[in-house]
């Protein structure tokens, strides 16, 4: 079978000839049939050009059917003229189909019918997308001004033709209805109010599309009457030349593309490739059915992810987890989507209201191809909820797969995912899961916007038989595994860039799209370890985001993401620092404000529209706009500040109850924050010598002159320090807990269950709208703390020395100034009377009493339990002042400053050294064998700093030399520590 790249179907003689002058065709078929048929190649693309001279579906579907049993091609292309429908469109203009809709298959459309129902046909949105490519891009303007010269130039050389009121034409894309001559103002209108983005009638379009079975098929249409009663006149007065001048049009827009845009080029030779083999046969429908669908999802993702489009070959990128909202809470936690189809045959995943589903069906089908379920491999298949209508089978809503190639396939798990799925369909839903009674061992996912349970009625009947679920976050393991795939980590490296993304996102509450990660590149990976740089990739989340809504603009006009920002970068402002508020009405009028500004052709309406449908801007129940998505506001206004710092230092006031520090934390990081390190400064020096009168009496310290830091206090005892079985039993935990940092067996699966568990914490006590009290010089103290490190964090590429020094003497001194009164509130809690309270109540039940035989190994073991919950609450008093400090005060830019900042004081330097680890790995543990041989022999502070610098081992160390090495040092701060039981308690060693 003879082997073509695309099918030229021109269905009037004037038409072919416009494309057979502007090729060579070398190949002349037209014997073997009963219509011209020629074949010729340009560049590497080969062509196949014919006609049947007639305006008619049926026979250019007889034309196809014909053809593909001698010729096999992947695209089809019908080029020819048509009536404008769109006031859009005049004379000459070009247009192509996004979709088709076929009115010939509403028999009963004609004189007296009111309403219609046509069939659609969808046209590859990827083959769309790539001729919408040629349309958009800059860098091809030229071949397309080149196009409208020339066209202007073959109109003008017209003998006795007034050419004056044409215009350049121009190039529109959008539906094109199939039907027949439509001269009157009833039929248009009609037609119109299916879809008001109709742009033209043509006459064979859906004859095509019901001949090839697949939906790669485009018509390139010139414009050669408007669809009205004057259509006669014009082609009279004219002399047919309108007809040539709309035909040539098309034609000669046809070669260019094939010669100037070589993505649509690439897209229809890698089309032929996915069908046949290299001897030029048919290939066998089963044997490639893997690649071919992971060809179309990835076309389609390019065309509808902006972050995605422009990159290079990917193999696979994280898709993110699901979790029940039907199963128990506590014993409910997210999981790959796989895991939960397993478990339920229909699942509908329900979406934030803030998160982008654009590709989102494709990134699933990319993620499944590969994986197993229930011991078959997963073949993912994607169905067109739009075009589920009875009495539609499946096939027709299907993309790129012919169902009778895979239905008696026994080595495949088929998943059937359903996009653009709409609950509201009672009707399309019931036929959906009809037609899937023929495939009983599939299974069916979905995605439907939070929104929906509120806004269709019946919900709750019109799921029944889904499970429910919602979507997650993507998993540590995934994450590590792209990093290591696309940027070449080691996967140590990568599980620690994970882990930091992961709290990036949590922190900022970033709803991030898979296809997001496609676009960081590796150097600004690096920044974020190296330096803690998290700007950056908050402004390509909000770059991202805003991109969306460009792609997804309806107006004619379509902005660019740089003034949708610049817009929104306003709004943040008047509503935050001038305190102004909007309501819908207000919003569309500022838009209008700043089109009139800028003279731009829009549509308030429209560009609000494209906010709102993108998430980005919502309206409350008040009425008024909020930002949806609170890192953009938080983003754009710290942008603004960058270069407005009058507003940011009358914004930012640092005893404000509601102060912002979302937008703080990025503008520490792009903005000019010397003004407010030197009064975070002066507050820092403020709170340390007047800690004890601040707090106040939340104060849980002794209050008395010349009294050591708590970690050096021998008059601080925990229970811990009582027992010498304790000690013995806290090293060995010490020591599991050490090698398990050095082994990291299955550490992304361990540490994922981990941060699973405290994000559902979070959650938990987020919801039960609890919190803990907290005085409110004690709050000043904390708040200062965090201004502190944030400064200096953000701040460590832009901040003088002098500046960075002061901040990091500071902070370690107001550290271990929190860190010595949180370890008395914890010993006021008296754990040892708790042991022997919980010991009394034991004794005092007489029938479990009667059953002890030896009383004080009970006693002891309450003794024990108590003494391990002290020393977990002390443990986290240290590592998490020195491990949040670690981690907002990271990077190695930091590590001379904090090397500068040496103390005498013994604990303070112990708490520098620490911090120190996280900047400069070998400089910090190096200090830290020096600092602590100055430093008592006490058990409970050397277990405190060595679980620090274990757990340090365990979620940040990027190599199994540094693990050995932290663990080391860990070793090293217990070694003395069964003589301190005994031993002077001050005594160095």
């Amino acid at each position: 079978m003879n082997r073509y790249d695309v099918l030229i179907y021109c269905p009037l003689l004037l038409e072919f000839e416009a494309v057979y002058e502007l090729f060579k065709f070398d190949e002349n078929y037209s014997e073997e049939f009963d219509f011209p048929v020629f074949g010729g190649i340009v560049d590497d693309t080969r062509l196949l050009l014919v006609t049947s001279d007639d305006q008619n579906s049926i026979i250019a579907r007889k034309i196809y059917e014909k053809l593909a049993l001698k010729f096999d091609f992947g695209v089809v292309f019908c080029i020819g003229i048509c009536g404008a429908l769109s006031n859009d469109l005049s004379l000459g203009d070009v247009c192509y189909n996004t979709n088709n809709l076929d009115l010939n298959h509403d028999q009963k459309f004609g004189v007296g019918r009111t309403s219609l129902s046509p069939k659609y046909n969808k046209t590859d949105p990827v083959f769309v997308a790539k001729m919408n490519l040629f349309r958009t891009d800059p860098t091809m303007r030229s071949a397309r001004e080149d196009w409208q010269e020339n066209c202007r130039i073959w109109l003008s050389d017209r003998d006795n033709f007034d050419c004056s009121d044409f215009e350049y034409p121009t190039i529109l894309s959008g539906p094109i209805v199939t039907y027949g001559v439509v001269a009157d103002k009833d039929t248009k209108k009609r037609i119109l109010e299916l879809d008001r983005k109709i742009l033209a009638v043509e006459t064979e379009l859906s004859g095509i599309f019901d001949a090839c079975g697949h939906s790669r098929v485009i018509s390139i249409r010139g414009v050669s009457d408007l669809a009205d009663n004057s259509k006669n006149a014009l082609e009279a007065s004219s002399r047919g030349v309108v007809r040539q001048y709309a035909a040539r049009n098309a034609a000669l827009y046809f070669k260019t593309i094939i010669q100037n845009a070589p993505p649509l080029v690439d897209y229809i030779v890698s089309v032929r490739s996915m069908d046949a083999k290299d001897d030029g046969t048919k290939a066998d429908p089963g044997a490639d059915i893997f690649e071919k669908i992971k060809r179309s999802a990835d076309h389609r993702l390019r065309a509808a992810s902006p972050e995605y489009r422009d990159q290079g070959p990917v193999e696979w990128i994280p898709a993110p987890r699901v979790m029940s909202l039907e199963a128990d809470s506590e014993e409910n936690f997210p999981v790959e989507i796989v895991e939960a189809l397993e478990d339920n045959r229909a699942i509908l995943v329900n979406l934030p209201m803030n998160y982008p589903s654009q590709g989102l069906v494709d990134l699933y089908t990319l993620d499944m191809l590969g994986k197993m379920m229930l011991g078959k491999n997963v073949l993912p298949i994607v169905v067109d909820f739009v075009q589920v209508a009875p009495p539609k089978d499946l096939q027709q809503a299907i993309y790129d797969v012919q169902l009778d190639e895979i239905k008696k396939r026994k080595d495949i798990s088929l998943v059937f995912i359903v996009s653009n799925y709409n609950p509201k369909s009672k009707s399309r839903s019931s036929h959906l899961f009809d037609m899937l009674k023929d495939y009983p061992d599939s299974f069916i996912l979905a995605f439907v916007g939070s929104e929906v349970s509120t806004s269709v009625d019946g919900y709750a009947d019109i799921i029944r038989g889904w499970s429910q679920y919602r979507l997650e976050s993507v998993s540590l393991e995934n994450m590590k595994r792209y990093l290591v795939r696309s940027h070449k980590y080691t996967e140590d490296e990568a599980e620690t860039i994970a882990i930091r993304l992961t709290d990036t996102f949590d922190e900022f509450d970033l709803p991030i799209h898979p296809s997001y990660f496609v676009n960081i590149p590796r150097e600004l990976l690096q920044r974020l370890i190296d330096a803690n740089r998290r700007a950056e990739l908050i402004e390509l989340a909000v770059f991202g985001f805003l991109t969306f809504a460009v792609v997804g603009d309806e107006d004619r006009i379509v902005l660019s993401r740089t003034t949708r920002q610049r817009f929104l970068t306003m709004v943040a402002k008047l509503i935050s620092v001038d305190k102004e508020k909007f309501d819908r009405k207000k919003l569309e009028e500022l838009a209008s404000i700043m089109a009139k500004q800028y003279d731009f052709d829009i549509n308030p309406r429209l560009f609000i529209d494209g906010l709102c449908r993108n998430y980005i801007i919502s309206f409350n129940e008040d009425g008024l706009m909020e930002f949806s998505l609170p890192f953009v506001r938080a983003f754009l206004l710290a942008d603004y500040f960058r270069s407005n710092l009058a507003d940011a230092k009358s914004y930012f006031q640092f005893d404000d109850e509601g102060f912002d520090f979302s937008a703080f934390n990025i503008f520490a990081e792009i903005g000019d924050v010397s003004w407010a390190v030197d009064e975070v400064c002066r507050r820092l020096d403020e709170d340390v010598s007047t800690f004890d009168a601040l707090v106040g009496e939340a104060l849980s310290r002794p209050v008395c002159e010349d009294r050591k830091h708590v970690l050096e206090d021998a008059s601080f005892v925990p229970i811990l320090a009582s027992n010498q079985k304790d000690i013995a039993n806290v090293r060995k935990n010490i020591e599991r807990a050490a090698q398990e940092a050095l082994d990291q067996t299955d550490s992304a699966g361990q540490k994922q269950i981990l941060m699973d568990i405290r994000r559902k914490t979070r959650e938990v006590v987020s919801g039960s709208g609890s919190s803990p009290v907290i005085n409110k010089g004690k709050s000043r103290i904390v708040r200062d703390w965090q201004l502190a490190a944030t400064l200096l964090g953000g701040g460590s590429e832009s901040l003088e020395a002098t500046r960075k020094r002061a901040l990091a003497t500071r902070i370690i001194e107001l550290t271990c100034e929190i860190i010595d009164d949180w370890m008395w509130m914890i010993k006021k809690r008296d754990y040892s009377n708790m042991a022997s309270v919980a010991f009394e109540q034991i004794m005092g039940d007489a029938d479990l009493a009667n059953r002890i035989s030896d009383r004080e190994a009970v006693k002891d073991y309450f003794s024990s339990v108590f003494a391990q919950m002290e020393l977990r609450k002390m443990e986290g008093v240290v590592c998490s002042m020195v491990g949040n400090l670690s981690d907002i005060c990271g990077g190695d830019v930091l590590a001379k400053t904090v090397t500068a900042c040496r103390d005498d004081r013994r604990s303070r330097e112990m708490i520098r050294c620490l911090w120190l680890v996280a900047l400069d790995e070998d400089a910090g543990l190096k200090a830290t064998d020096g600092a602590i041989r100055k430093f008592p022999k006490r058990i409970y502070p050397r277990v405190l700093f060595a679980k620090y610098l274990i757990l340090r081992a365990y979620w940040n160390a990027k190599s199994r030399r540094s693990r050995e090495n932290i663990t080391e040092t860990a070793n090293n701060i217990l070694k003395p520590l069964p003589l301190s039981v005994s031993g002077p308690d001050d005594q160095p060693h």
